[in-house]
């Protein structure tokens, strides 16, 4: 094991380094600033990719996002939850993005991981739901891809009404 006897990784979308607080002497984070105090923090981070689907890829298996099967993990990665496994930690992963879901093999290598996927109404969580439920994810990309003009609600009952009757 490790010397150090706990790894916390936390990733926020959206989120400039410039309004942290332990990085920028801002006042925005005082939940994480008080943790960074006892941390490891490094200030040369950088995004492999502009999106949780690009950049997620380089955090969680050091590859790059085209060399995974588009928004699913390749199975034949090692992820960092793999690696900690087996040198003793115990891996576990609560999040809230669609692009991140079990279904999408994110989940490999956690001890236990927890998607909080219903907790979310957005077009892309839609969506998640949809493919747990069995529906081809070519179909549901392609009916956001052709409607991402539209409001969410828009799609969503377009999904419902000519993709939920074919499952």
């Amino acid at each position: 094991m490790s010397r150090y006897s706990h790894v916390i990784l936390i990733t926020v979308d959206c989120l400039r380094a410039d309004h942290v607080g332990c990085i920028s002497g801002c006042n925005l984070t005082p939940k994480i600033d008080t943790l960074a105090k006892k941390s490891m923090i490094f200030h040369r981070a950088f995004s492999n990719g502009p999106s949780t689907s690009q950049s997620f890829p380089s955090i969680l298996a050091s590859t790059y996002f085209l060399l995974n099967d588009g928004l699913r993990l390749n199975p034949s990665c090692i992820t960092l939850s793999e690696v900690l496994s087996n040198e003793g930690y115990k891996t576990v992963a609560f999040h809230s993005n669609p692009f991140l879901s079990t279904i999408l093999g994110w989940n490999k290598g956690f001890n236990e991981y927890y998607d909080f996927i219903e907790n979310i109404n957005g077009t892309s969580a839609f969506i998640t739901k949809l493919q747990r439920a069995g529906l081809i994810g070519e179909v549901a990309r392609f009916a956001v891809g052709n409607f991402t003009k539209l409001d969410e609600n828009k799609v969503q009952n377009f999904l419902k009404k000519n993709l939920l009757q074919v499952y």
